[in-house]
């Protein structure tokens, strides 16, 4: 394997497990925040974020896009063919299944249906990230 390949399985082999962990702590964070207190939903809630913040530093070298990374070219969503428009409403409707898996597995506080929910909903958020930057975060 060379150098280069290395560095590309580490980065996304980083990401996946930056994602997941996000995905988890939302998880827990949903699950657990009727009876679990305040420190503990501000602890979880810093791991997503902290989570998803260096996911996108492993993917763009920078923690949040500035004004100087938006995209300029195309139409107002800043996409340039069908196909990016197609991606980014499929990342939408993922993203939005994503919720509706959620919503009643945290009312049931059932741990790994939030899991998989937040995951799809991540999931959908890259997709249509993707599809619109070229970028998974």
């Amino acid at each position: 394997m060379t150098k280069q390949r290395k560095r590309a399985f580490l980065r996304y082999t980083a990401f996946t497990a930056l994602i997941l962990i996000a995905s988890f702590s939302l998880a827990l964070t949903a699950v657990r925040a009727r009876i679990a207190s305040y420190s503990y939903l501000f602890f979880t809630t810093l791991v997503v974020w902290t989570a998803y913040l260096s996911a996108h530093k492993v993917e763009t070298g920078r923690f949040i896009d500035g004004k100087d990374t938006q995209n300029q070219k195309g139409n107002k969503l800043g996409l340039k063919n069908r196909k990016e428009a197609v991606g980014l409403v499929a990342g939408g409707l993922i993203l939005v299944l994503g919720m509706i898996i959620g919503v009643p597995a945290v009312a049931s506080e059932n741990l790994v249906t939030t899991f998989l929910a937040s995951s799809i909903f991540f999931s959908g958020y890259i997709v249509a990230h993707y599809s619109a930057t070229k970028e998974l975060l």
